[in-house]
């Protein structure tokens, strides 16, 4: 609840209120008009907040659908089954196990860059 001249004044814009006149300097909006921006002039930013919301759900909808949005879960899975496949080849190899155990710390060196990019 806004309690001071500037809050509910700030609320009243929001609410895109129209003043109803003028008085000693100041704006004078009807008796509705101020009860609502006390009480609760957020109802405007509430539906823009949802609209947002709505929008940007519908946008990660899309990006999904067309294959340019992918869960985070499935990306892990298939990191994890591709290191699999690459430790398999590895302990395959005809190396010795020290040449072994140097390649798996190079890939563990891995988990600390930067994917982001």
């Amino acid at each position: 609840m806004n309690c001071d001249r500037h809050g509910l004044t700030k609320s009243l814009i929001e609410m895109d209120a129209v003043p109803v006149g003028k008085k000693n300097g100041g704006k004078l909006y009807k008796m509705r008009d101020l009860i609502q921006a006390y009480a609760g002039g957020d109802e405007k930013a509430e539906r823009i907040r949802k609209t947002r919301a709505e929008a940007q759900r519908i946008e990660i909808q899309n990006l999904r659908s067309q294959g340019e949005l992918v869960e985070v879960e499935k990306v892990k899975r298939l990191g994890e089954n591709i290191m699999m496949a690459v430790r398999n080849k590895i302990l395959a190899m005809p190396m010795t196990d020290a040449e072994k155990d140097s390649c798996f710390l190079e890939l563990l060196s891995l988990k600390d860059a930067d994917w982001s990019r």
